[in-house]
């Protein structure tokens, strides 16, 4: 004999299931939003002296060391928007394939119009090709736009890519962004911006950066895609101590 149950048992299995699964999203999203309201609390009146990272929004699980030098991560060469001598310094290591920078990528440049005559907010390459294959030309397309001046708008849209980010998908992203595209083909042919990339890499893995997106405030690391208003309370409480 077969047993099997009813239809009527199976569906309320199932409505069951799914009413179980939205409950657990619903909890899973409200400790989230509480854990990120405590931070802001405490990042905004400096209770916070660990920063907070957000591993679950990372490319690569492992942990950035402490604090790290400016000099050793504020490289002159770099796109950046904001004062030299500004008070307050953001470096951001990212990857153009890594989903998490691209959650990150509009809040960094909403903060850096809103900050940027007081913040200098940097841009450095962390390629991850083990996991992005397509990071490593997307980030050679974007450093080809900088050497034309046309950095910020080739970042934008390469993000704005989700990740397609195929040669013929560059090289769209290249001519909607106003590049003189003999000199962008050329330059990447050549693999001119190889060598920058690769010490921008270097550079972050020598201050513990083990993926993207990571943040440094004034050398302090903050790992994962930050939500906004945490990174408005890590501004606030950098640029006004």
């Amino acid at each position: 004999m077969v047993c099997f149950r009813s239809m009527d048992s199976r569906r309320g299995i199932t409505s069951f299931g799914a009413s179980l699964f939205v409950g657990t999203i619903l909890t899973l999203s409200a400790l989230f939003i509480w854990q990120v309201l405590v931070y802001y609390r405490q990042i905004a009146s400096g209770e916070a002296v660990e920063l907070p990272q957000f591993g679950s929004q990372f490319s690569v699980s492992g942990a950035a060391s402490g604090p790290v030098k400016l000099a050793d991560l504020d490289a002159a060469d770099d796109p950046s928007i904001g004062p030299a001598d500004a008070k307050l310094v953001v470096v951001e290591f990212l990857d153009y394939q890594c989903p998490f920078c691209g959650q990150s990528s509009a809040i960094f440049r909403e903060a850096a119009a809103a900050y940027g005559d007081r913040v200098r907010f940097v841009i450095r390459d962390f390629p991850v090709p083990e996991l992005h294959p397509d990071a490593m030309a997307a980030a050679e397309a974007a450093g080809c736009a900088q050497s034309q001046g046309k950095f910020w708008p080739m970042h934008d849209r390469l993000f704005a890519l989700k990740g397609a980010l195929a040669r013929a998908d560059l090289d769209r992203a290249a001519q909607q962004s106003n590049l003189d595209m003999k000199v962008y083909a050329a330059c990447m042919e050549i693999h001119a911006r190889l060598d920058e990339i690769r010490s921008d890499a270097a550079a972050g893995a020598s201050a513990g950066v083990r993926g993207t997106p990571t943040f440094f405030f004034n050398g302090r690391p903050v790992e994962g895609a930050i939500p906004r208003e945490a990174f408005e309370a890590l501004i606030k409480r950098f640029s006004d101590s």
